[in-house]
């Protein structure tokens, strides 16, 4: 994470190597492997393959064809976006700003709504981790009203992803401003967008579609405070559904929030450790599960206490 952090803010040594169309395709290949690594939860690889990457868009292209400019700047937008999720994870809000307002830059010099919209997405969950709730609802909805003429061309599977995936991150926003009108409306917009779509897919990295407005209705019920129903949703959802691990990870993370809510704290444990089977790294770099592993070790007594007592020494939990 340190040599990430020093690439981000200038301290590292530029690359050498020009910008030629071929070698940028290869960086793109690159940011598709490590969106893949972050969608696994592999961070630790995800954040090892990034500082090479930016060292060398840090370059503009040595040709200026109008081909090899927009390619640089997608592959920019790209990998920004990717970084700032990795940082957001560890919960580096400083350099997550950073790399998401360059991301939205790169995306905005493109002209390309849908590459604009999908930037916003780390910029709106940015916003979410310094509290500022409302504001992130409103740019989540706002980039989604500007999206939707997209959605309505001859190709829409990219367009409409990300329209769906605005509503969803703008609902959870909502919730935790205890705005349940709202919560509750972007969800059912999300919910009529992935209709549209017809199925769960991977456009553009949203992971969008039926499953994944569930997974959030799950996440909105536990910001809310809806102990009971996020437990409920939860039970409903076929997790062989859910294709990124970072998905099911996440399910059950809330899960275990709610069910800590509801004071099932053996449940909880059942929860987190499906989580951390699924993918220990989620429970080993997020603070936020570490903040609720260390309650629920303070909260429970004999053998359960001796089991979160257990799990808090594996995830690192001081």
């Amino acid at each position: 994470m340190n040599e990430l952090a020093h690439t981000l803010i200038g301290h590292a040594t530029p690359s050498s190597s020009p910008l030629e169309l071929s070698f940028l395709r290869e960086l793109s290949q690159e940011v598709r492997w490590v969106k893949a690594a972050y969608q696994a939860c592999r961070y630790t690889e995800a954040a090892g393959r990034l500082p090479r990457v930016l060292r060398h868009l840090g370059q503009e292209p040595t040709a200026l064809e109008e081909e090899t400019r927009r390619l640089w700047l997608q592959v920019r937008a790209d990998a920004y976006h990717v970084t700032a999720s990795v940082l957001l994870k560890c919960d580096e809000r400083g350099l997550a700003w950073l790399a998401a307002d360059r991301s939205h830059q790169a995306a905005q010099a493109t002209q390309d709504p849908v590459l604009v919209g999908s930037s916003i997405r780390v910029y709106v969950r940015a916003l979410m981790r310094e509290r500022h709730y409302r504001t992130a609802a409103d740019l989540a909805v706002n980039a989604a009203e500007q999206l939707e003429p997209s959605t309505s061309l001859s190709s829409t599977a990219s367009a409409v992803s990300v329209y769906g995936s605005l509503m969803l991150i703008g609902a959870v926003a909502a919730a935790r401003q205890e705005d349940r009108t709202r919560a509750l409306s972007l969800l059912d917009e999300a919910e009529q967008t992935a209709r549209r779509l017809g199925g769960d897919h991977n456009h553009r990295w949203t992971a969008f579609g039926p499953t994944n407005v569930l997974l959030h209705r799950v996440s909105t019920a536990v910001e809310l405070g809806d102990a009971g129903q996020a437990v409920h949703q939860a039970r409903q959802i076929d997790t062989t559904r859910v294709a990124p691990v970072e998905r099911e990870v996440v399910l059950h993370l809330d899960t275990a929030r709610a069910y800590t809510q509801w004071g099932k704290l053996r449940e909880a444990h059942e929860a987190l450790t499906t989580a951390e089977r699924l993918a220990p790294e989620e429970l080993k770099e997020r603070p936020m599960v570490h903040r609720l592993v260390d309650e629920l070790r303070t909260r429970s007594t004999g053998h359960l206490k001796r089991d979160f007592v257990h799990l808090a020494d594996r995830v690192g939990v001081v």
